[in-house]
């Protein structure tokens, strides 16, 4: 055949529409490359692995219609030798009687063979195009350009589909590591928010001292009592303040602490200060272990504010009027400080205790007298203790008329000095 019908025969075979890529494209050229030179099958496949000796075929097209892929080994079987050349390896007949060992030839009652490597824009092998048939090749240097030519075209489409590849998973890397990014940056951008929303959190107990303080009762002075008024009303428009601007702030707070000793009796005297009022107002009894007791390790300022009061306070809110607050302590063998608060109040229930357990977000619950709260504060509590290596553990029992209250217990390492 001339060059003209060499050129006409290869711009038949490849009039494929220009949006048909990929996997679709070589199935579609193997269609037309069959159907326009009239053999029997065309085998477009690639090796996964040089050392593997073996082919994976991504298209099979025999009889008029596309087969189920498969692998299949390259030893005894001319695609070998397309593997190991750089240019078409053509058999024009008997093709099944030098490589008798090619079950695939038998099987298929091939004749005639013509296969081309695929190579990448680097020379790296890609995989193979292969023309066969059950009858001789007429014309087998015809046979040999058609393939050699197709065989270019299908490298070029399987370098894109190896350059799209990678470039997804490019994307898929710069994706993941944005979206870190972005969380870094949300938990960056967060932070002092997380910070506001703890101090608010703290602040809240001494505002509420002196709240009570400011009580008009009991104060002659005119002059004195107009200047309590706008104190009590004062602190009670920031506790408002940062009762809203706590709850709209709260996230957890994960960051390191400087850690130092804590004298437990600061810890229960400055308790003692911040809730004399609100045990008063419940006539609530509170006992505490009398015996002195040695330093523990921790936050001095984020222990009494958000650990040890924040527990006490919800003692104090779930306990009943005329109830009873313990507080204890004791020494580990290995180490450590235990510190329970216990009282006989109404209990925590069972779903919240598992939350904490789960640390889940935990809905807040009124006191005994109404008392509002966030949720904030066992979360609060915990999540410190933990950047001080100490946890916290709570007992409950409620709903049962023997036994009936709830216990904290706080653990923390004990001081050298």
């Amino acid at each position: 055949m001339s060059k003209l019908e060499l050129v006409e025969t290869v711009a038949t075979i490849l009039n494929i529409p220009g949006q048909i890529r990929g996997e679709e494209y070589i199935k579609t050229l193997a269609r037309n490359c069959a159907e326009v030179l009239g053999v029997q099958a065309i085998l477009a496949g690639s090796s996964p692995d040089k050392e593997a000796l073996k082919v994976d075929t991504e298209c099979v097209f025999t009889d008029g219609d596309f087969q189920t892929n498969f692998s299949y080994p390259l030893e005894g079987t001319p695609c070998n030798n397309v593997f190991d050349g750089k240019r078409v390896c053509i058999y024009p007949d008997q093709v099944d009687e030098l490589f008798p060992d090619d079950v695939l030839l038998k099987d298929m009652g091939i004749k005639s063979y013509a296969g081309a490597p695929l190579f990448s824009d680097q020379g790296e092998m890609l995989g193979i195009f292969v023309i066969m048939d059950k009858n001789s090749f007429p014309n087998p240097n015809f046979i040999s350009h058609v393939t050699e030519i197709l065989a270019q075209r299908l490298a070029a489409e399987y370098n894109r589909m190896k350059t799209e590849s990678q470039l997804e998973a490019l994307i898929g890397q710069r994706t993941k590591e944005l979206d870190q990014t972005v969380v870094q940056l949300k938990e960056a951008l967060n932070f002092n928010a997380k910070l506001f929303s703890t101090l608010f959190h703290d602040i809240t107990n001494p505002l509420n001292v002196i709240t009570l303080l400011s009580d008009e009762d009991g104060i002659d002075s005119k002059n004195e009592r107009e200047k309590l008024q706008a104190v009590s009303k004062a602190s009670n428009e920031i506790v408002s303040i940062l009762d809203y601007l706590k709850k709209s702030h709260h996230h957890e707070l994960v960051t390191d602490l400087v850690l130092e000793p804590i004298s437990l009796e600061d810890v229960f005297s400055y308790a003692k200060f911040i809730f004399e009022h609100r045990l008063k107002e419940k006539n609530l009894t509170i006992t505490i272990k009398k015996e002195k007791a040695p330093s523990f390790v921790g936050h001095p300022v984020l222990f009494k504010n958000s650990i040890f009061n924040n527990l006490l306070s919800n003692a104090i809110k779930f306990t009943p009027k005329n109830g009873k607050i313990h507080i204890d302590w004791m020494l580990t063998k290995n180490n450590r400080m235990n510190i329970c608060i216990t009282d006989d109040g109404q209990g925590i229930p069972k779903d919240i205790v598992g939350k904490f357990n789960k640390a889940e977000k935990i809905d807040s619950t009124d006191g005994t007298e109404g008392e509002k709260g966030s949720g904030l504060g066992l979360s609060l509590a915990r999540l410190y203790l933990e950047q001080m290596n100490g946890s916290l553990d709570i007992f409950s029992c409620q709903n049962d008329q023997r036994v009936q209250g709830t216990e904290v217990c706080i653990r923390l390492p004990l001081s050298n000095s």
